[in-house]
């Protein structure tokens, strides 16, 4: 229903942005369902996510590499347009308000990546690349959602360079190592909840200043198709954010519990 009402329906036309987050939801919502099956949030923490996981040493170098190919391939391009005649800085400023945003926590987890399982990793940030690249170009080609202030360093058709190649990957692959990282001590679920939690107080303030201060895109003018109007911004934008992150976490800790060498073991409070 979800998804007639998107694509087919009068929402289209008019709530596209949020009706569309509506069917987001609706697989947000399964996969929550599957993963946590069984789960409380008094369980206990699984031991096997505080231990360092094998192999990591053989995988964290190019998992490291790939997310530094990504941000350097982005300001790259980004030159090479300056060379060219390219328009100036603002036209790099939603790329350099991202390399800002991640690099605090690039540094931060850069040793923890032991924690991390680059079986389950590298499968969700492929897929959530190639998901919201596909959502911000329908959403774009159908001229609803946001518009980018001259900021963007150039386009695949209408999506940004620097979302495909940088932006878009890191974020997925950000949110697997802090989960990695979060979970250490606590079970899954609690991990994901809070994790989500947290990332909620730091995307708000993004919000706030992408908008608000540096002007790096504009929802003001799509005021008309949205459901609740805030400010500058919409109920629509946050609800993105949140939805997107939740369905980065959920894919990797479904494969998490499905790409491992062994079956994964049952814990106390884990129904069987």
């Amino acid at each position: 229903m979800v998804c007639v009402l998107a694509f087919n329906g009068p929402a289209h036309e008019r709530y596209l942005y949020f009706v569309s987050l509506l069917f987001v939801g609706t697989i947000c919502g399964f996969l929550h369902s599957l993963v946590f099956a069984g789960y409380r949030w008094d369980d206990p923490w699984e031991p096997h996510d505080a231990e360092p996981k094998a192999n990591w040493r053989e995988n964290a170098p190019p998992f490291i590499k790939a997310v530094l190919i990504a941000c350097g391939a982005s300001g790259a391009i980004w030159a090479v347009l300056q060379l060219l005649g390219h328009d100036g800085l603002k036209s790099g400023g939603w790329y350099l308000f991202y390399v800002a945003v991640f690099t605090p926590f690039l540094v931060a987890t850069w040793s923890r990546l032991k924690f991390v399982n680059f079986r389950a990793a590298v499968p969700t940030v492929l897929i959530m690349d190639l998901v919201l690249s596909g959502y911000e170009y329908l959403l774009l080609k159908e001229g609803t959602g946001w518009a980018y202030n001259g900021t963007i360093i150039g386009w695949i058709y209408v999506v940004p360079i620097e979302n495909v190649l940088f932006i878009y990957p890191v974020a997925g692959a950000l949110v697997c190592v802090l989960f990695s990282v979060v979970s250490r001590h606590l079970n899954d679920f609690k991990a994901f909840w809070l994790l989500m939690g947290g990332l909620t107080c730091i995307f708000v303030p993004v919000e706030i200043i992408g908008i608000g201060w540096l002007k790096l895109w504009d929802v003001d003018q799509f005021k008309d198709q949205s459901v609740l109007p805030i400010w500058h911004t919409n109920l629509e934008e946050f609800v993105y954010y949140l939805l997107f992150q939740a369905l980065a976490g959920l894919l990797y800790v479904w494969f998490d519990q499905n790409l491992r060498p062994s079956p994964r073991a049952r814990y106390p409070g884990r129904a069987p």
